[in-house]
């Protein structure tokens, strides 16, 4: 594998020879990575701040050290994010999320008023540029409120919502960055992966149903309006403050059962990575013995390279952790 080093867009080094790597690629967000050397060869051109291109991944250094490991050998790491990761350089007090426009429509407009045109030119990046409209239809189905975080979290909050992901990429010829919305494509019918297929070397499954409602009361004023017809011992409520039937309808869509499957993929010509599926794909996990069948969005993938290529895929919904549920991403 060859990493490549850009500065200020132009190629200065090639890497063919190191301990190892991990790169993690996020369908919404900024996934990292740490790159591990057996000695200081490049050390004068992996800066802070320039650029990696490994495989049409883009990622950008944030982090350097120089230790000794156990064998007293000198190592050099050098780690950081995927370069959509500059996206949390600009933050908003209080952003409306309104039902009159695509979620799509919506994302391209905060890019541009903070990055691309913002009021206050000390915060414009030059060269940084929105990708053209691809028509994605998604449509909040109610009006919310995003407060106090980046720009970053304020996408990941719409893009989860929406069902769609987002990247940063560099523009070489035009030495810019571009900013993307896009969907993955279903391949459910067409890329299976289980280990009776012999293409899943691990896997755990996680189902998590404890935070799950599926009746919500829409209270307006002394007004009580049920969504949801559960009953008996299966009927979970929660109570929503407003007077749109939507809004109690989002918050059941938020508080939906949790099915996820984290799995070792095993390289094989039956589904090519990244030729026959990728990043933000939905495709199927099928474990024969539990029953259990996932078909959702690959969310996350981790290449891990040292003298050759390991996968670990993260597919479905991923669970919401106590960072996340503050920041009102979930």
């Amino acid at each position: 594998m060859r990493i490549e080093v850009f500065k200020n867009f132009e190629l200065v080094d090639m890497l063919f020879e190191f301990t190892s790597f991990r790169g993690i690629r996020r369908y919404r967000g900024a996934g990292e990575f740490e790159l591990v050397l057996p000695d200081l060869y490049s050390v004068d051109t992996l800066e802070i701040g320039n650029l990696f291109l490994v495989n049409q991944d883009f990622y950008i250094i944030e982090n350097y050290s120089r230790y000794k490991n156990i064998d007293n050998q000198l190592r050099f790491e050098v780690s950081g994010r995927q370069l959509t990761s500059i996206l949390d350089r600009r933050i908003i007090s209080s952003l409306t999320i309104n039902t009159s426009q695509t979620y799509e429509q919506q994302m391209y407009a905060l890019v541009q008023s903070n990055f691309v045109n913002p009021t206050d030119v000390n915060r414009k990046i030059d060269g940084f540029v929105n990708e053209g409209l691809k028509g994605l239809s998604q449509t909040p189905g109610v009006s919310y409120t995003l407060e106090n975080m980046t720009i970053l979290d304020a996408l990941s909050n719409m893009a989860v919502n929406a069902g769609l992901g987002f990247k940063v990429w560099a523009d070489f010829a035009n030495m810019g960055f571009v900013f993307e919305v896009y969907e993955g494509n279903d391949k459910t019918e067409e890329v299976f992966f289980s280990e009776d297929f012999g293409n899943i070397l691990d896997s755990e499954i996680y189902i998590r149903t404890s935070d799950t409602k599926n009746v919500a009361y829409l209270k307006n004023g002394s007004t009580l309006t049920v969504v949801g017809n559960a009953s008996g011992i299966n009927r979970k409520e929660t109570i929503v403050i407003g007077n749109e039937a939507a809004m109690a309808e989002e918050e059941l869509s938020r508080r939906k059962e949790i099915a996820s499957a984290e799995c070792q993929i095993a390289l094989t010509q039956q589904f090519v990575y990244k030729q026959d599926w990728d990043l933000g794909d939905t495709v199927s996990f099928i474990d024969k013995k539990l029953g259990f069948i996932v078909e959702k969005p690959i969310l996350e993938i981790a290449e891990y390279y040292t003298d050759k290529l390991e996968l670990e895929v993260v597919f479905g919904d991923k669970e919401p952790t106590l960072i996340d549920k503050l920041k009102g991403r979930w």
